[in-house]
């Protein structure tokens, strides 16, 4: 049988299955902050910080070095302007006092960035292709390590912003050099 870069492996599947996640949870807090329904929003924002800091970690320090090797440095710097975007929007959210609602002249910025990191997701392919053509012995030991963020329960607000890759999988620092 002939190898499909896009056949579905263990680790394509875990990475599809972050990216639901992430896609849902977006979909809804975009929802709740056009319709100004601030509760909402902020319990969404919580739920997602909490959800997918491990899956955004592992891209920061796996995935966008090993990616960076093939698409070059330029490329990556983008994914993480967007993961900044999305990151800064759910800590604007998750500032607010419980009490108090998101001013008016915050939600279009909010929103653009909500939408910028939507479109990120939306937009995975390209590294589900390279994850699905990994040999097999890396792609297991790229899939331990993102099992391995993801039970370490680390929220996405309280990522350092500067991560350095995580070298576990033999993904030389500078393929990535430093980030913007």
């Amino acid at each position: 049988m002939a190898f499909h870069p896009m056949a579905e492996t263990p680790l394509t599947q875990a990475f599809l299955e972050d990216h639901r996640t992430l896609t849902r949870g977006l979909d809804q807090l975009r929802e709740a902050v056009v319709n100004d329904d601030f509760r909402t929003a902020k319990h969404l924002a919580d739920q997602l910080d909490r959800s997918v800091g491990g899956h955004i970690e592992f891209e920061e320090r796996i995935l966008y070095p090993e990616v960076a090797l093939t698409t070059g440095a330029d490329h990556v710097h983008r994914l993480y302007a967007e993961h900044r975007a999305g990151r800064e929007a759910i800590g604007r959210i998750l500032s607010v006092p419980d009490t108090e609602k998101l001013p008016p002249d915050v939600r279009p910025k909010l929103l653009a960035q909500l939408n910028t990191v939507c479109d990120h997701v939306l937009s995975c392919g390209t590294l589900v292709s390279h994850l699905a053509s990994l040999p097999a012995p890396k792609q297991a030991a790229i899939l331990e390590r993102l099992l391995q963020y993801r039970s370490a329960g680390h929220r996405w607000t309280q990522l350092p912003t500067d991560a350095e890759p995580d070298l576990a999988c033999g993904v030389p620092v500078e393929s990535v050099g430093k980030r913007p």
